[in-house]
């Protein structure tokens, strides 16, 4: 968090406060374990299960990144909601039974790595990369934004697949005029019957605050999707003029043509709620979006695709990502 929020923040950065930060969540996600948990074996067994669904529902879900709930995908892929319902229940058993315990899941670890088979890609779907960089908290170049935009729709128009995604932020703010100046080549990308999805941000009329969303543009499907759970502090900041606003209730999923996408905006695939919300509504693809410009040189990339291949393993979808480094 340190070197990722010293390039954020660039002159306005204060390790104190992100120390803090980190302090604040850590007690959090610890409090129910610390509150609850003792070393009763009958206390145990329902403290545990309790412990699980206080850190994977709001309010704790907010800032529960790492839940170890996210193992089930390693450790019973392709069980879906069972697998869920059955790590809780191994890591009940490993505090109830810890030799045992340790016993089953090396035995279940092992059974995963030899049966697995991930899910075939989608080859009507693909997620391109980017190397834009950032301007963390400063407004972005102009003269950049519109390379960036050129590279987006040339992209998109070489691309094989019918449905083409970009990574979070990949435009400033997108708006009425932005619709203009991209209108020739999103009609031409709907004549070839392609659809792109455009990580953006869009203001909220009346003041500095803005929408993290995904624009959708093309044959199978126009609109946006907002981003449900902001990243706390540097986006979602409550009171604050140019806060990125909650919407912990909305939906989870879209129809793009045959498919109904889950998508999960960057801070979204290292928490447990916005996962578990998206999976009730069926989806039959896995969509990550990141902006990890100000975090490529340290492992939050890399545990961001951990945690989205762990969930497509455990519900056995394809996996579609597009990260800005």
């Amino acid at each position: 968090m340190l070197p990722g929020a010293a390039v954020f923040y660039g002159s306005e950065f204060n390790p104190g406060g992100i120390i803090w930060m980190w302090v604040g969540f850590a007690v959090l996600m610890g409090a129910p374990w610390a509150l609850l948990c003792s070393p009763s074996p009958r206390t145990l067994a329902w403290a545990i299960p309790t412990c699980f669904v206080l850190t994977s529902i709001p309010p704790i879900a907010l800032v529960s990144v790492a839940n170890p709930l996210t193992s089930a995908g390693v450790l019973m892929p392709r069980m879906s909601w069972f697998g869920i319902i059955a790590t809780i229940g191994l890591a009940t058993f490993m505090g109830l039974r810890p030799r045992y315990g340790v016993l089953a899941w090396s035995v279940l670890f092992g059974i995963a790595c030899l049966i697995y088979r991930p899910a075939p890609s989608h080859s009507n779907w693909q997620g391109i990369d980017t190397q834009f960089g950032g301007a963390g908290i400063n407004l972005p170049d102009p003269l950049s934004e519109y390379r960036n935009a050129q590279f987006i729709q040339r992209a998109a128009l070489a691309s094989q697949a019918n449905v083409v995604v970009f990574p979070e932020t990949s435009v400033h703010r997108w708006n009425s005029s932005t619709d203009l100046f991209w209108g020739p080549q999103l009609r031409l990308l709907q004549k070839r019957g392609k659809t792109i999805l455009i990580g953006a941000d869009v203001s909220i009329p009346g003041g500095t605050a803005y929408k993290n969303v995904v624009i959708i543009r093309g044959d199978a499907a126009t609109g946006q999707f907002q981003q449900r759970v902001p990243l706390p502090v540097a986006m979602w900041k409550p009171g604050a003029p140019d806060s990125v606003p909650l919407n912990l209730y909305g939906p989870g999923t879209l129809q793009i043509g045959h498919e109904r996408a889950a998508i999960l905006v960057c801070y979204e695939q290292l928490l447990v709620w916005p996962v578990l919300t998206s999976m009730a509504e069926r989806p039959t693809v896995l969509v990550g979006l990141a902006n990890d410009y100000w975090a490529k040189d340290t492992i939050i990339p890399a545990i961001q695709h951990s945690c989205l291949e762990a969930w497509a393993k455990l519900f056995d979808i394809p996996l579609v990502k597009a990260v800005n480094f």
